[in-house]
């Protein structure tokens, strides 16, 4: 399970207005497309098979570019580079993972 455990006003400014692209890869190698939209708030909106807005209370700062995330029954593993953003998203109800490498737009 991802830590949780800090507090944060969700992603850092410098990330805010990007968008990433690409496919995330589930464990048994089925692929999906996914953009993730970082907002002005902090927060960012997931589509994936239908968009959700993961809450900027809801995310937490890691340093060096990477978040997690917990919201519903879903937790969520951000790393931010210049020029992509690695995504883990775990499943909680039914232990399923999605993770790959959108690229930034």
């Amino acid at each position: 399970m991802l830590d949780v455990t800090g507090s944060d006003n969700g992603i850092e400014k410098e990330y805010r207005g990007n968008r990433y692209s690409g496919n995330l890869t589930d464990d048994e190698g089925q692929s999906s497309k996914a953009e993730i939209v970082i907002n002005s708030d902090g927060s960012f909106d997931l589509n994936l098979n239908g968009t959700v807005t993961i809450e900027a209370k809801n995310i937490i700062n890691q340093g060096n570019g990477k978040y997690s995330a917990s919201q519903g029954t879903s937790g969520f593993e951000l790393q931010f580079s210049n020029t992509s953003l690695g995504v883990i998203i775990v499943y909680y109800d039914n232990g399923k993972k999605l993770s790959g490498t959108l690229t930034k737009e």
